[in-house]
């Protein structure tokens, strides 16, 4: 992964570390979103949807999704509402302590 982030920087934004150590990467060769990730072989087509749960920004009112360890999957992660969420409301969850959030207030003439 360290080797991918290297020349494609944004994959270290969608990947997740599962309990056992496995590092599920969503990503093509470029980091961004794909549904045939890469580096490498042939991958099945895979649904990435949940990746694109953000952090909530300032005044959103807090996260409507927790991320948790499978218990039946050692590799495996759930993602569970944490309330009622309504249909097309955005998801947000906490994307954890060692998530860099330097660029966080940011914008583009910085």
């Amino acid at each position: 992964m360290a080797a991918k982030c290297a020349t494609a920087p944004g994959a270290k934004d969608y990947c997740f570390k599962t309990r056992s150590g496995l590092l599920l990467d969503p990503t093509d060769v470029s980091g961004q979103l794909s549904s045939h990730p890469a580096p490498g072989l042939p991958w099945l087509p895979t649904d990435f949807t949940l990746a694109c749960i953000n952090e909530p920004p300032r005044g959103a009112g807090g996260t409507s999704v927790t991320v948790e360890d499978d218990p039946g999957d050692p590799n495996g992660l759930l993602c569970v509402a944490a309330r009622d969420i309504a249909p097309g409301e955005e998801l947000f969850m906490d994307y954890g302590i060692c998530f860099d959030r330097t660029s966080y207030g940011r914008t583009t003439d910085d």
